[in-house]
């Protein structure tokens, strides 16, 4: 497949998740923008919620396991073959809108909408800290989500897993901020950050090849 065409399925593939989810966000009533706001604070919540992220990515990437060596060889085969000729301009076109997309269908149609349906979206009674708990409802519906998450990536078992575990992560920063731009723009942070480390080592390997 050429570069162009799979840079034109990826943006229909997950824009498709976002249009999926907001159209049933307005045949259902919910809101999915409940919450957003955006300045400096929240600005700044990106950067603290990316960082934990960025430090477990690279982490995994010298841990001496097979699975997780399995998962990177993946990746990097999949990357060379369909991305590896797209611009920085692209990567970040399609990090962005999945980032949008995923998190506008796992997080809000999904996660919010379950909550909203059980009546346990209520931003002052499940913020975490130390006046707040997560009930035990809630923790059910962000371990469906992150299932149902990890399973849309699932190459491989350890894939899964990595993916649920991210999964979770961006449900509680939902619950916690109760601002879904908070994990689209986490999410689409981390995605392109991952294609630029991606697109150098590769770039770096051909040129001392």
């Amino acid at each position: 497949m050429r570069p162009d065409r799979f840079f034109q399925y990826a943006i229909l593939f997950e824009g498709g998740l976002g249009i999926i989810a907001l159209f049933f966000s307005i045949l259902c009533g919910l809101n999915l923008w409940y919450g957003v706001n955006f300045g400096i604070t929240e600005i700044f919540s990106i950067f603290i919620f990316t960082v934990p992220l960025l430090v477990c990515y690279f982490i995994s990437v010298i841990l001496p396991f097979e699975s997780i060596r399995g998962i990177k060889r993946l990746i990097y085969k999949f990357f060379q073959e369909y991305m590896s000729q797209l611009t920085i301009l692209q990567l970040a076109v399609i990090a962005i809108v999945a980032g949008l997309g995923e998190e506008l269908f796992f997080r809000g149609l999904l996660q919010y909408g379950l909550c909203t349906t059980i009546d346990t979206w209520t931003k002052d009674t499940i913020r975490f800290g130390t006046e707040y708990w997560i009930n035990y409802r809630l923790a059910l519906i962000i371990i469906f989500v992150s299932i149902l998450f990890g399973a849309a990536h699932a190459m491989t078992k350890m894939y899964f897993f990595l993916a649920f575990i991210i999964s979770i992560y961006l449900g509680i920063i939902m619950i916690q901020t109760g601002n879904i731009i908070i994990p689209i723009a986490v999410h689409a942070i981390y995605d392109f950050f991952v294609f630029i480390v991606i697109s150098k080592d590769l770039k770096r390997k051909e040129n001392a090849a």
